[in-house]
């Protein structure tokens, strides 16, 4: 499940937040180009999918960190297994957070996956 998951979350879920960021960049550049001044919620949204962007690395970082500790102590499966409690399942938690925040924020035009209400009421 964690290798799925850092899978998902570097190959779909932080792209499309990052083509987001770009695409709500090029538009704050477009609007000051032309004497425009970009709206605070333009520029907090970006702030906030940037930081959500890094925490989101880190996170992938510290799973991947976690998941290889716990693989070079495969000749303990008690020392293997209290990785796995330890750190591994709160590095899955740390990452489904701060996906779940990107989402959030996310257009759902740029969002990789339907959502829950997608799901729930789709005909």
């Amino acid at each position: 499940e964690a290798l799925t998951m850092l899978d998902i979350a570097k190959k779909e879920i932080l792209p499309a937040v990052m083509k987001y960021s770009d695409f709500i960049a090029d538009n704050i550049i477009k609007l000051e180009s032309v004497g425009g001044v970009a709206h605070p919620y333009q520029t907090g949204l970006l702030n906030k999918l940037s930081e959500k962007i890094t925490r989101c690395g880190t996170a992938v970082e510290e799973l991947e960190n976690a998941l290889k500790k716990a693989s070079e102590k495969s000749n303990s499966k008690t020392v293997r297994a209290g990785i796995y409690r330890d750190s591994v399942i709160a590095g899955m938690k740390k990452l489904r957070t701060v996906c779940d925040e990107m989402e959030e924020l996310t257009d759902k035009e740029y969002w990789p996956m339907p959502s829950y209400s997608d799901i729930l009421f789709y005909l």
